[in-house]
């Protein structure tokens, strides 16, 4: 106790002291200052910690444990074992995310079309490849194929977002049965009745289109007129109304997204708009907790709402 108290008093980076404990030996003896001296005494007090173990039933607390409680299983969900230098591999999976090391996705945003990839992919340009990765099932669909790739993201622990229209009827029975069976676990983003009308004023998809033209290089037209949208109540509607008027083929894909994506932004309403915050959800996803959210934030398979569990052992 006195040796993990001395040590914590010198630098009192618990977490950091399990990182540096999980790291090559090579690299960690040469650890100097103040944070080498820590480290050095911990390890003193692993090697007593270890000896004693092997003599007596009872096992003394480990050497990152100095000031400080904590509750009963708090521990073992904050880094997969009370004792987490017994696995390490989990330890190190839990703790690299918070402090933004992260390579391998932990967060997979999976997105049913080409407008809804472009915007998120706009948002976190940046972002994408650094524990967080973009799926697009317009080609691979909602069944066989992302049934597999939930399998294997359960198996890395590995958060599952979505974002699809309420009015995709055949895409949201997938999801369902998905969820039913316990395949997904993160978060679901369903836009009523689709990601225009869903996330938008008209006014705003105006402003959109503004941006959409510019990106594909059209510019100085007749500013639309929001009365021929005043009785629109879908994306598709918004699409047909503008192509008619613009005399365009469509208003859809990727530079449409992003048009959409800037407005979000620019609108001021931060996470009041859905689409803002899903993007907020997939940045935060990446350093979240998959055990903390399979336990305690289940999904509705019905309303694909999170259910909140309080979980018998969390503090």
């Amino acid at each position: 106790m006195e040796l993990r108290h001395s040590a914590a008093q010198l630098d009192d980076n618990h977490e950091l002291y399990l990182l540096l404990r999980a790291s090559n030996w090579n690299k960690r003896e040469k650890v100097v200052g103040k944070l080498g001296a820590a480290l050095w005494v911990r390890h003193i007090a692993e090697v007593l910690r270890h000896a004693y173990d092997e003599i007596y039933e009872d096992r003394l607390v480990h050497e990152d444990e100095a000031f400080g409680h904590w509750y009963d299983g708090a521990r073992t969900w904050a880094y997969g074992s009370a004792y987490p230098l017994e696995d390490i591999p989990e330890m190190r999976r839990r703790i690299l995310p918070h402090w933004g090391m992260v390579s391998s996705p932990r967060v997979r945003f999976y997105v049913e079309g080409d407008t809804e990839e472009g915007a998120l992919a706009y948002a976190l340009a940046g972002l994408l490849g650094f524990g967080l990765e973009l799926v697009n099932l317009k080609a691979q669909g909602w069944g066989t194929w992302l049934r597999q790739e939930l399998k294997n993201d359960q198996a890395a622990k590995r958060i599952s977002l979505f974002m699809l229209d309420n009015d995709r009827e055949d895409d949201t029975r997938a999801l369902k049965a998905h969820v039913r069976a316990k395949l997904v676990v993160g978060v679901i983003f369903k836009n009523s009745p689709d990601l225009e009308t869903g996330c938008f004023q008209i006014d705003e998809l105006l402003k959109a289109t503004v941006y959409f033209e510019e990106s594909i290089g059209v510019q100085d037209l007749e500013p639309l007129d929001p009365d021929d949208f005043r009785d629109i109540n879908s994306g598709r509607k918004f699409e047909e109304q503008y192509c008619k008027i613009r005399r365009a083929p469509s208003l859809k894909g990727k530079l449409w997204g992003e048009a959409l994506m800037r407005v979000a932004f620019e609108s001021g309403k931060g996470e009041e708009n859905r689409l803002v915050h899903a993007y907020a959800c997939a940045v935060r996803g990446v350093s979240a907790d998959y055990e903390v959210q399979r336990v305690r934030h289940p999904l509705n398979p019905e309303t694909f709402e999170n259910d909140s569990v309080n979980a018998e052992g969390f503090p």
